[in-house]
């Protein structure tokens, strides 16, 4: 997963694209996705962010990785690998691969740091339901919840000095 930051502290958030079976379909999420047989997660990563949204990540622009995270509602064994990007200049002209991606999302991280539109998100799976915490976004319909807004927590905890 790569969590890239522009110059101006805005977070790149991509929304899945709806398909069946997949279980973070429509969701929000960071760009990125399964490793291939000859590459480490950090590859994926790169690999990944220039398959779904055309972001040509230059290895020197990480700033960091945050936790290996292992994945709930997933195939069993499956590990995210987040590492954090920092992208000189402005935000380019995305290319997104519509079979995956339906859009982007930048979120400045003030937003973030301020826990505006922080609540709670009913989740169920398999009969089970669970209350999460989310948070409701400008520009989107989709919350930010589960993983993903583990990882952003993270972020935001490191870059704030608290973690």
């Amino acid at each position: 997963m790569a969590a890239v930051l522009s110059e101006d502290l805005e977070l790149l958030l991509v929304r899945r694209t709806h398909r069946e079976g997949d279980p973070w379909s429509g969701n929000l999420a960071f760009p990125g996705g399964r490793v291939e047989v000859g590459e480490d997660p950090f590859e994926a990563a790169l690999r990944e962010t220039r398959e779904e949204v055309g972001l040509h990540l230059d290895p020197a622009w990480q700033v960091g990785a945050l936790d290996e995270l292992p994945v709930v509602g997933g195939k069993p064994g499956l590990v995210v690998h987040p590492f954090v990007f920092h992208l000189p200049g402005g935000w380019p002209v995305f290319s997104l691969q519509p079979d995956e991606i339906a859009g982007t999302v930048r979120i400045p991280l003030d937003y973030l740091r301020a826990r505006t539109g922080r609540g709670t998100h009913e989740w169920t799976r398999g009969g089970q339901s669970m209350t999460l915490p989310k948070v409701d976004l400008p520009d989107t319909d989709v919350p930010l919840w589960g993983l993903t807004l583990h990882m952003v927590d993270e972020l935001l905890s490191r870059l704030d000095g608290t973690w």
